[in-house]
């Protein structure tokens, strides 16, 4: 004879109840509100920097989770902080930046592979056309941070015997051309940190600076501005939106 029973069985909801991480997911790609939305991205930041046990358990992962929802985000803060937290990321990989900012090469090859992984350089490059000047900035801040990380100021690369950015270049100006949605596409480490020595980003830092709130000169013409420091700026009108 089967014991007696001694209790209703589990709920469904005590078997399967969300963890504190999958909650505040919800709440980042649900909430029709910006400041609950705010406050999950600087919670995600701070588990990022002090290794909240299930953000360190596969960190690559939950990165890319927030990066995406923060990239799409219409609320300029929240891709404030979605940068923010990409910067932190950085940080666990390469180190803050000091006197001997450059990475060794081999963790820098590593934390260039998990970058493409998570499509941070989506989001950064992606970010420095946002109509919002604080979100170009911090963008621009970022690129800033890696180069110094991953490009000695000695370097200096010969003309061609470098790697093909063609997709990266092709990626930028359907962005001029206002075609927003479209992906950069699968990125090669090579390609990107070419991108990165040709872009002209102290210039972009000064004009945006200079600017004021919401860019005083035309998004237009600051896109123009970034697009030909790395040669592709084409025929097209360019457009924010």
């Amino acid at each position: 004879m089967p014991p007696p029973c001694t209790g209703p069985p589990p709920s469904s909801h005590s078997v399967f109840q969300k963890t504190p991480l999958e909650e505040l997911l919800l709440v980042l790609t649900t909430d029709s509100e910006g400041f609950p939305r705010r406050a999950v991205m600087r919670v995600f930041t701070e588990w990022l920097r002090d290794g909240y046990a299930d953000v360190a358990e596969d960190p690559e992962r939950f990165v890319a989770r927030v990066l995406q929802a923060a990239s799409g985000d219409l609320d300029w803060e929240v891709r404030v902080q979605g940068l923010e937290l990409a910067l932190a990321f950085l940080e666990q990989l390469l180190g803050p930046c000091g006197p001997s900012a450059v990475a060794p090469p081999g963790a820098l090859a590593q934390a260039l592979q998990a970058l493409c992984r998570v499509q941070l350089f989506e989001f950064a490059f992606r970010s420095l056309f946002d109509c919002d000047r604080p979100v170009a900035q911090k963008s621009c801040d970022l690129l800033l941070f890696l180069r110094a990380k991953a490009i000695p100021s000695s370097n200096s690369q010969e003309a061609g015997d470098g790697p093909d950015v063609t997709s990266v270049e092709a990626a930028l100006r359907r962005w001029q051309a206002g075609e927003q949605g479209q992906p950069l596409g699968e990125l090669a480490p090579e390609a990107v940190l070419a991108v990165l020595r040709s872009m002209d980003l102290e210039a972009l830092q000064d004009t945006l600076a200079e600017s004021s709130d919401h860019v005083e000169r035309s998004p237009q013409s600051l896109l123009q501005d970034m697009l030909a420091t790395v040669g592709v700026l084409g025929d097209n009108e360019a457009d924010c939106y």
